[in-house]
């Protein structure tokens, strides 16, 4: 049986759906309180996980003129995308990891074991992350989050290769970020042990 043929999609449609998704989030992270930050810790790392999906996805449909790819796995998609566009997100990726490096080291001091702070590993924790999230309740695993400036840097990058798609310009500083999030024995997402950071200071659920 003949393979069926992918499905082609306008680039910028795809950067404008996932746009909606990345504003949203962001407008998230500006605004909540740091009690509410802490309640809708779930939905935000979906969030996340999802505006990255739809980023790499339109690296994606730049590189293969519109191919569209069936899958939300992460490191996966970022395998699909050219290693000089790879170079280039990594770029990105790593000028944030510098601005966080002291947050990252208290947490590691505090912790007592080392935090990945390349792409490929965090990529590889967080590859099914928006699976995973959408139904916690199920099967509460046991991950880490420190994906959270991805969709700055997948941003930056679309940004980079057209310019001309970015009108207005959507706001791309580092925010306050979920950085460490592991399984706890009560299935629920409030019940989390997760910190976060909230200006700059590390705070647990």
């Amino acid at each position: 049986m003949a393979k069926s043929k992918p499905k082609v999609v306008n680039p910028q449609g795809v950067f404008n759906h996932a746009s909606a998704f990345y504003g949203a989030l962001d407008q998230l992270h500006r605004t909540s309180t740091q009690e509410r930050f802490l309640q809708i810790a779930g939905p935000m790392m979906v969030l996340t996980a999802f505006s990255c999906e739809l980023l790499f996805k339109c690296l994606i449909a730049i590189e293969k003129n519109g191919e569209t790819v069936p899958s939300h796995l992460l490191l996966d998609l970022f395998d699909l995308i050219s290693p000089d566009v790879q170079a280039r997100i990594e770029q990105h990726w790593d000028g944030i990891q510098a601005q966080r490096k002291e947050m990252l080291d208290a947490i590691e001091k505090k912790e007592g074991k080392p935090i990945a702070r390349d792409i490929r590993s965090n990529l590889k924790e967080a590859n099914d992350l928006f699976r995973q999230v959408r139904y916690f309740y199920e099967s509460p695993p046991a991950f880490g989050f420190y994906i959270g400036d991805l969709p700055i840097a997948l941003h930056r990058t679309i940004c980079d290769l057209k310019p001309e798609w970015i009108s207005p310009p959507i706001v791309d500083q580092p925010h306050p970020v979920l950085v460490k999030g592991k399984d706890n024995a009560a299935s629920n997402f409030p019940a989390l042990s997760a910190r976060y950071v909230i200006n700059g200071k590390p705070t647990s659920l």
